[in-house]
């Protein structure tokens, strides 16, 4: 039984786990095409929108990126910065550096970004890239996607509720059982005791 449990309280934060990145993701995307980010464990998650870094980076695949020091950053290095033309954050790669500004292009177009990237604009380095598939279906379906996540785990807490009042409810009457058990050995323990002395005063 305890076993049991202990697997159904794995799975659960599994699922859970699963369920709260996904919902990064969507929120994720959200925030990037209001011209913010969002964070969480220090890593920022978002979806990109756009084919401007193919084939490194397929449209609506999923990136992962982190806050690391400006100084660090070197040519080759895929980041994302504001820009303040176009108001928005974008996603492009470090082609050259230039008195301490860096350079950037994506790797789909044929001309060099208009701005240049500085200590003040940068906001992080990408160092995951994810599927693509899933982010197209985030992003053309992210109203279902949430709710269907959101129905998926009232489900899930359904179920659950469901087992573990089961769990209990056969714990309970196991508990009961032990305790009939135990209330019949001692009567019949108190007969035998009964009848041994009874015995001993005929005998006496």
């Amino acid at each position: 039984m305890m076993k049991k449990i202990i697997l159904r309280t794995i799975s659960g934060i599994c699922i859970v786990i699963v369920i709260m990145a996904m919902v990064l993701i969507v929120m994720g995307t959200v925030s990037i095409r209001k011209g913010k980010l969002m964070n969480a464990f220090g890593y920022s998650y978002s979806i990109v929108a756009s084919p401007s870094m193919e084939p490194a980076i397929k449209t609506g695949a999923i990136i992962i990126s982190k806050h690391l020091a400006f100084e660090d950053v070197e040519i080759g290095d895929i980041i994302i910065y504001w820009s303040a033309k176009y108001n928005r954050y974008i996603v492009h790669r470090v082609v050259n550096q230039i008195d301490g500004k860096l350079e950037m292009k994506g790797d789909n177009n044929t001309a060099i970004d208009e701005e240049y990237v500085t200590e003040n604009n940068y906001y992080g380095t990408v160092v995951f890239i994810g599927l693509a598939f899933i982010g197209i279906i985030i992003l053309k379906s992210q109203s279902l996607i949430l709710g269907v996540i959101v129905l998926l785990f009232a489900l899930y807490l359904f179920i659950e509720i469901k087992d573990l009042r089961s769990i209990i409810k056969a714990n309970r009457k196991e508990k009961e059982q032990e305790e009939q058990y135990q209330k019949a050995r001692e009567k019949m323990r108190e007969e035998l005791l009964k009848e041994f002395e009874e015995e001993l005063k005929k005998n006496s």
